[in-house]
């Protein structure tokens, strides 16, 4: 059985209790086999239960996780973590969710093991923390995959949205502004 080792690595300015992740399957009924390995044990579905949901902050993830089988999004949240409204819930991009406001994004991951597995970055959906995948074969680096483009930097993208969403307008009338 192939097995997938990530490991969590924190460049912001927050401490790494303050950095959390959650892990969301693509489907009820899809396998999920997600190991902490700082202490080997399961780690749960985020969204499985309504409340706080199963958040791991990166010190709880210190030695990364092994997936063997996953077909999802992992979540990452600066500072306070979203509540899980309804069993299966993941936040609306929308003013009304009640989660709109916190600072989260996230990745996309099908890992099984099979040549057809794939990982993606978010940041062509929105842009709110960001990320680098780099992948790794043997300990040697093979591709990184950059949220920012070379030559731009993350204060280079705030500019620019902001120049694009000021005033907000989403071309729906009677539309609430994001105040983000």
């Amino acid at each position: 059985m192939s097995t997938l080792k990530i490991t969590f690595n924190n460049t912001s300015s927050l401490p790494d209790t303050q950095v959390s992740f959650g892990f969301v399957s693509g489907s009820a009924t899809a396998a999920f086999s997600i190991t902490n390995l700082m202490d080997s044990s399961a780690v749960l579905p985020l969204n499985e239960t309504v409340g706080s949901g199963n958040w791991y902050t990166l010190s709880d993830l210190c030695a990364g996780v092994a997936i063997t089988n996953f077909s999802g999004r992992i979540y990452a949240s600066y500072g306070q973590t979203w509540d899980v409204l309804s069993v299966g819930y993941e936040p609306a991009q929308n003013i009304t969710d009640a989660n709109f406001f916190l600072r989260y994004d996230k990745m996309e991951l099908t890992f099984n093991g099979s040549p057809d597995d794939v990982a993606d970055l978010t940041s062509i959906d929105y842009w709110s923390i960001p990320m680098n995948l780099e992948t790794f074969l043997n300990g040697v680096s093979v591709q990184t995959d950059n949220g920012i483009t070379g030559g731009f930097t993350i204060q280079d993208v705030f500019n620019e949205l902001n120049t694009l969403t000021t005033p907000p307008v989403s071309g729906l009338s009677g539309a609430l502004p994001a105040l983000v």
